[in-house]
């Protein structure tokens, strides 16, 4: 082993370029993550999921969602974790992880879209 290092030595130095330029331990970048005011703002939060979700306190699947949605938000915004890591948490693709994230965004802007289904026939009297 150390003849090997002599014979990588006889080729490279200090000096190349392959050591002082190409393997270079540089500092990690991260994205700078633009986080809302009412993410951070446990009310603002709880004042979000209330108006999402309107009957929290009586319906299981709007409470159900709204868990999920808390949840996501804790994760994404103050935990600064992942699509793919919150999604391995709370068992959903990353995707779905990405469209809830949406649905917020949205809600939180005040572009609420509700689909209430099929649209109903007009009835004939």
């Amino acid at each position: 082993m150390n003849e090997d290092l002599k014979q990588l030595r006889r080729r490279m130095d200090g000096s190349d370029p392959f050591m002082t330029n190409g393997h270079q331990i540089l500092k990690i970048r991260k994205r700078a993550k633009k986080v809302p005011d009412w993410a951070t703002d446990n009310m603002k939060t709880q004042k979000l999921l209330l108006t999402a979700f309107p009957k929290l306190k009586t319906d299981p699947k709007q409470r159900a969602r709204a868990a999920r949605w808390g949840s996501i938000i804790h994760m994404f915004y103050r935990m600064n974790d992942t699509y793919s890591g919150i999604g391995s948490e709370l068992h959903m693709t990353a995707k779905a992880v990405e469209t809830v994230l949406w649905r917020i965004r949205r809600h939180a802007s005040g572009r609420i879209v509700r689909h209430r289904g099929r649209p109903k026939k007009a009835r004939v009297s």
